[in-house]
């Protein structure tokens, strides 16, 4: 990033730009969807695998591209990556990777797992009897 060789990701105009994330075992790393910034990622892996003596497997790393990057374009990065494949839709860490105009749709699933957390917890500190005011309850309102 500061010898400017590939050229991250700004979330907002006035925001720093982003180049990658570290996550556990995982890295993300955010670039220009370019035959040149891929040669560069390329190069910063291979450094990192002779430093580290860790292999980077391409065949677990995945290339997510933005909806406007030319089918040609795509090819020609991925052949410079070398074995990587393109991924469409994905998910980290739960949450999906793309997040379109409907913030709703998206998180919906985040509040219904948390829902439905909380009630299994409500329900194990119920008593017998507890349980079955409950059922009656949820069987009226419907």
């Amino acid at each position: 990033m500061r010898e400017h060789r590939i050229s991250g990701l700004k979330i907002a105009p006035e925001s720093p730009t982003l180049s990658y994330l570290f996550f556990a075992y995982d890295t993300l790393i955010f670039c220009r969807a370019s035959k040149e910034e891929a040669g560069k990622v390329k190069q910063l892996l291979e450094i990192y695998g002779e430093a580290s003596g860790q292999r980077i497997n391409t065949e677990k790393s995945f290339v997510l591209f933005s909806k406007k990057t030319e089918e040609s374009s795509i090819e020609e990065i991925l052949n410079v990556l070398g074995g990587m494949k393109q991924v469409r839709q994905s998910k980290y860490l739960v949450l999906p990777m793309i997040i379109g105009r409907s913030k709703k749709h998206v998180f919906k699933y985040i509040r219904e797992k948390v829902n439905s957390r909380i009630n299994g917890w409500k329900e194990k500190l119920l008593s017998q009897a507890g349980k079955e005011v409950l059922l009656k309850a949820y069987q009226t309102m419907l």
